[in-house]
């Protein structure tokens, strides 16, 4: 019995991965540049069948990705976060593959009636794909939404 629970413990000891990402960012220049721009809301459909638009709302979203890696979320005429952004090519467990995924790092908890959520640290998107639309959902739950914008015409 004692050497089960040895076994559990040590099991679970390395198991357990609590460390922090390895944060190396590469440049990516062909991912970074494409997507540098503003970025106007289309819809996002939460996995939970729930469906925003900008119809539903009366909010329109306008995403910014500066070429200096920061990134501006304005709601209406209201900036409602700034932070920072970086791709990383990592393997993902969802894809079962490696694939670039998009960082954006936050100091705080941001959480957003449309189905937008950012937590403290460094948040990880798939990007699924970019032309002159962007879509990408979050990269850690199987569940969560996946967001739609239109490159914005100046």
């Amino acid at each position: 019995m004692n050497r089960l629970i040895t076994f559990i413990f040590i099991l679970t000891f390395f198991s357990c991965n609590n460390s922090e990402p390895a944060l190396n960012p590469e440049p990516q220049p062909e991912k970074h540049y494409s997507l540098v721009g503003e970025w106007e809301w289309i819809r996002s459909y939460c996995f939970w069948d729930v469906i925003y638009n900008p119809e539903i709302t009366n909010n329109e979203i306008t995403l910014s990705f500066k070429r200096n890696g920061k990134f501006i979320f304005v709601e209406n005429t209201d900036t409602i976060l700034q932070s920072n952004y970086f791709f990383i090519y990592e393997y993902s467990i969802l894809f079962n593959e490696e694939t670039d995924i998009l960082y954006i790092e936050s100091d705080s908890l941001f959480t957003h009636n449309d189905g937008f959520y950012i937590i403290p640290g460094y948040n990880r998107f798939f990007i699924t794909y970019l032309t002159d639309t962007l879509h990408f959902m979050e990269a850690d739950v199987y569940d969560g939404c996946e967001h739609r914008f239109k490159r914005k015409q100046n």
